[in-house]
Parts: structure tokens; sequence; C-alpha cells
């Protein structure tokens, strides 16, 4: 079931729910917002502090379920062929991020998404 949620610290009200969609309430209307690549990932623009900024798609539904990314923090998805779902994102540290990083560009030949996953949990377990 779609369970729509406010995201906080934004100018507008902006909502998220937990299949991934981000939505900009209007007087009249409701609009589900169109994000774009940007090196590699989903972002959005948004009003926040009277300017628009770009801004994660992932971080922005993470925000509205669970409150604001600690300093440091990094939201990704957990399987890329899967959507932006609430249940596909998991919240990294930088320590854990560079791990996941650095495993993933030292291997010369590209790697299946399940040795991607094996890869990612590790990391997981030795953060």
């Amino acid at each position: 079931m779609e369970e729509w949620k406010q995201i906080p610290g934004l100018d507008v009200f902006y909502e998220a729910s937990n299949t991934g969609k981000i939505q900009r309430q209007y007087k009249t209307k409701d609009k589900l917002l169109q994000g774009y690549q940007r090196r590699g990932r989903l972002v959005v623009k948004v009003k926040r502090n009277g300017r628009m900024v770009e801004t994660s798609w992932a971080k922005l539904i993470w925000n509205a379920f669970h409150g604001p990314v600690p300093k440091g923090g990094y939201v990704r998805r957990k399987d890329c062929r899967r959507g932006y779902e609430l249940d596909n994102l998991v919240l990294l540290s930088n320590k854990q991020k560079s791990l996941y990083m650095s495993q993933i560009k030292n291997n010369d030949i590209l790697l299946a998404q399940e040795q991607l996953h094996d890869i990612y949990m590790s990391v997981i377990k030795r953060c």
C-alpha cells in the first residue's frame, strides 16, 4: 500500500511515497516530479532556503521516512535493478561508501549484479 509523507526542510510542500515517487503539492492539484540523471544518480531540483537546489532522489525519500541524513551519510539503492522504493534504500557512512566503491573499481571485469550485492553486504558487515 502506497504511503505518502512530507519531506521536511524544504520551502514548499513536497511529499515522498514509500514506492519511490516524489510530488509537489499546489493549491489545486499535486504534480509528480520527474528526476534526471546526474553523475550516475537520479536527482531533482527542489526549493530550499529560497533557492532551487539539486538534490538526490534517494536522499529526499529517506528524509521523508527516516529524518535527515546525518553529516557524512550517503543514501544509495541496495539493488540497482530496482527503483527507489523505501525498502531498497540504505544509509551508508562515508567509510562504508568508500569501501564499497573501491571494491567495485578494483575489479577489471564487469561484475554481475549478484556479485555487487555480495560485496555490498560484506562492506556493511565490516563497518
